[in-house]
C-alpha cells in the first residue's frame, strides 16, 4: 500500500469515526429530551395568556432530584488474555470467533513469532555455556579453599617452631652456656690457688736447696698459666653475657616476628584469593540464573504462542473504538500484536457494574451509595436497579478528544439485580437519584433567571409580566425548588427573557467560590422588596437584561440582589 493510499485510509477512518460521535451525541441528546419530558399534571401546568405567551402554574408536589449519565455495561470481573511475547514480533495467525462461550482449557488464540525459534536455541546454548563457567568456578573454589588451608597450616608451623627456638634458647641454652663459662672460671680459679700454693711450696724448698731453679720456674710458669686460664674464662663469660646472649635472642625473636609475619600474609592472601573465587562463583552463578530466567521467558513465550483459556466465559475481543491509532490495534486474524497487548476478554456474567461520567459542576452531589435507575439502549421499555459504588477521586478529560476542557468524573454503578441479557459493553443511560422531595413548590428551569446573586421569575400581575425575586433550592434537569417568593398556583412566564449570554440552572459549573462553600450571601427583604417596587407594572419586555439562573447545590441556598 503507497502513502496515499494509507493517508486516504486514515482520512476514512477519522471521518468514520467523526461520523460515528455525531451520531452518538444526537442519540443521547434525543434521550435526555425524552428523559426529562414533562408529565401529564406539569403539561397541565402549561398555558398562553392573551398575547400568546407561554406561561407556567406554579406546582407544589413531590419532586426527584437527579441527574442523567450516559455510559455503557461492563462486566465487574473481567479475565484478560494478553500477548506475552516479547523478543519477536507476534501476528494472530487464528483466533476464536468473538462471542464464543468457551470452557476452561478451550483453544483461544494462536501466535505466530519470527525468530522465536532461533532464539530459543541460542538461549539453551548460552545457558549451557553458562552452567559450565559455573561449575568451574565451584570447583576453582573448592581448590583455593584447601590450599589455603595447607598455606595456614605451614604458616602456624613455622610460628611455632619459631616461638619454641626462642624460648629453648632462653630458658634452656642460655642457661647451660652461662653455668658453663662459670665453671670454667672458677675451675681456673681453683687451679690458679693450686699453682701458686705450689709455687710457695717450691719456693720455700728452694731456699733450703732442696729444689732447683728450674722446678722454680716450672712452677712459676703453671702459675701464669693458670692466671691467663682465669682471665680467658672470664672474658668467655662476659663476652656470653654481653654479646652472644643480647645476639642470639635478638636473632631468635626476629624470626618470631618474621613467623608471625609471613602467617598474618599468608592469612590476608588466602581471604583475599577466597573471596576472589567466591565473587568468581557467585558472578557466574548471577549469570547462570539470567540465562536460566531468559530461556524461560522464551519457553514461556513459546508455549504462548498457543492460548488457551483460563477459565469459562464469553469471548470478547479487546479492541479499543477510542484508540487514536484507528484500525491498527484491532483484533483480527493477521493483524500484528504487541508485548503485554490486551487480545481477549473474557468477562464474569454474574456481576455487572455501569461505567458513567458525572459532569464536575454535579459531582460534589453524588455519593455512594445513592440508588439509580439504568435503561439500557438495546433493551428498550427495560429498567435495570442499580448503587452508585464507586466515584472517582480527579475528573477524566482524556475521553472526549474534541472537547478537552469539558471535566467528567467516572463513576461505578453496581447493578443489583437483573435477568436480563446483558452484554459487556451495551449502551446505558443512567438516572441517579440524589433526593426524593415530598411536598414542595417548583417551576421549569428555564423560566428562572439571575442578577447577580438574586433569582428571578417573571410573574403575572395585573399589568403584566413583572421581574419577581425568589429564593431557589436544589434543581434537577428540568425543575428547580422555590424555597420563598411564590405561592401555588401563581402564574410566571415559562420561558425567562433571552437576555444574552444567559445559562439556565442545571448548565451553570459549581465553580463559583459560592458554590464551593454551599451557601451565598441572603439578600435583605427591603432590598427584595425594593426590586419588586421598581419592577411593578411594567411588562417582560422593558425588564432590564439580566442572565438566567445557575444553582445547582446540595442544600436549599438563599440567594440574594447582585
Amino acid at each position: 500500500m503507497n502513502g496515499y493510499q494509507t493517508a486516504e485510509r486514515r482520512r476514512g477512518g477519522w471521518t468514520l469515526r467523526l461520523i460515528s460521535v455525531v451520531g452518538l451525541l444526537a442519540v443521547v441528546s434525543v434521550s435526555l429530551l425524552a428523559m426529562r419530558g414533562l408529565s401529564k399534571p406539569e403539561h397541565d401546568a402549561v398555558g398562553k395568556d392573551a398575547g400568546g405567551e407561554l406561561t407556567y402554574k406554579v406546582t407544589r408536589g413531590p419532586l426527584k432530584i437527579s441527574l442523567l449519565a450516559p455510559g455503557s455495561i461492563k462486566a465487574r470481573n473481567s479475565r484478560s488474555i494478553t500477548c506475552e511475547i516479547s523478543n519477536a514480533e507476534a501476528k494472530i495467525i487464528w483466533i476464536i470467533p468473538e462471542g464464543t462461550i468457551v470452557e476452561k482449557g478451550d483453544k483461544l488464540v494462536e501466535l505466530e513469532a519470527a525468530g522465536l525459534d532461533d532464539n530459543l536455541v541460542k538461549q539453551r546454548i548460552d545457558t549451557a555455556t553458562a552452567q559450565a563457567a559455573y561449575d568451574e568456578a565451584v570447583e576453582q573454589l573448592a581448590i583455593q579453599e584447601s590450599q589455603n588451608q595447607s598455606d595456614l597450616l605451614a604458616a602456624q608451623n613455622k610460628l611455632e617452631l619459631a616461638e619454641l627456638d626462642l624460648k629453648k634458647y632462653r630458658d634452656g641454652e642460655l642457661q647451660r652456656l652461662k653455668a658453663e663459662k662459670e665453671a670454667a672460671i672458677s675451675l681456673a680459679e681453683a687451679e690458679l690457688k693450686r699453682a701458686e700454693t705450689r709455687l710457695e711450696g717450691t719456693l720455700m724448698l728452694q731456699e733450703n736447696e732442696f729444689v732447683s731453679r728450674g722446678e722454680v720456674e716450672a712452677d712459676e710458669l703453671t702459675v701464669q698459666k693458670q692466671r691467663h686460664e682465669l682471665e680467658k674464662a672470664k672474658r668467655d663469660y662476659d663476652v656470653l653475657v654481653k654479646y652472644e646472649e643480647e645476639r642470639e635472642l635478638s636473632k631468635l625473636e626476629q624470626d618470631v616476628a618474621a613467623a608471625r609475619g609471613e602467617l598474618e600474609r599468608v592469612q590476608l592472601s588466602s581471604r583475599s584469593e577466597l573471596r576472589t573465587k567466591q565473587i568468581a562463583v557467585e558472578s557466574a552463578k548471577a549469570k547462570l540464573e539470567l540465562e536460566q530466567s531468559r530461556l524461560q521467558t522464551l519457553e514461556h513465550q513459546m508455549a504462548n504462542t498457543v492460548i488457551y483459556a483460563p477459565e469459562a466465559g464469553m469471548v470478547v475481543y479487546a479492541n479499543d473504538g477510542n484508540s487514536w491509532r484507528g484500525n491498527d490495534d484491532e483484533i483480527k486474524e493477521g493483524a500484528q500484536v504487541r508485548y503485554r497487548q490486551k487480545l481477549i476478554e473474557l468477562p464474569d456474567f454474574s456481576s455487572w457494574i455501569v461505567e458513567t461520567r458525572v459532569h464536575e459542576s454535579m459531582i460534589r452531589q453524588v455519593e455512594v451509595g445513592l440508588p439509580a435507575i439504568v435503561m439500557v439502549d438495546a433493551l428498550p421499555n427495560q429498567r435495570l436497579s442499580a448503587m452508585v459504588e464507586k466515584i472517582g477521586v480527579l475528573p477524566n478529560s482524556g475521553g472526549r478528544w474534541f472537547m478537552p476542557d469539558v471535566k467528567e468524573y467516572n463513576v461505578d454503578l453496581a447493578v443489583t439485580t437483573t435477568t436480563l441479557p446483558l452484554k459487556p459493553g451495551m449502551s446505558a443511560r443512567s438516572e441517579i437519584v440524589l433526593a426524593e422531595l415530598d411536598d414542595v413548590l417548583y417551576v421549569p428551569v428555564q423560566s428562572v433567571a439571575t442578577s447577580g446573586n438574586q433569582a428571578f421569575v417573571w410573574l403575572r400581575k395585573d399589568l403584566g409580566f413583572v421581574k419577581h425575586p425568589i429564593e431557589i433550592g436544589r434543581n434537577n434537569e428540568s425543575f428547580v425548588v422555590v424555597e420563598a417568593g411564590l405561592n401555588e398556583g401563581d402564574t410566571i412566564r415559562l420561558n425567562a427573557p433571552d437576555q444574552g449570554g444567559g445559562r439556565r440552572v442545571i448548565e451553570r459549573p459549581s465553580n463559583s467560590p459560592e458554590d464551593a462553600q454551599g451557601e451565598a450571601k441572603p439578600a435583605s427583604s427591603q432590598e427584595r422588596t425594593a426590586e419588586a417596587e421598581r419592577d411593578a407594572g411594567k411588562p417582560a419586555a422593558d425588564a432590564p437584561a439580566d442572565a438566567p439562573l445557575a444553582h445547582d447545590s446540595a442544600a436549599p441556598t438563599k440567594v440574594g440582589e447582585g
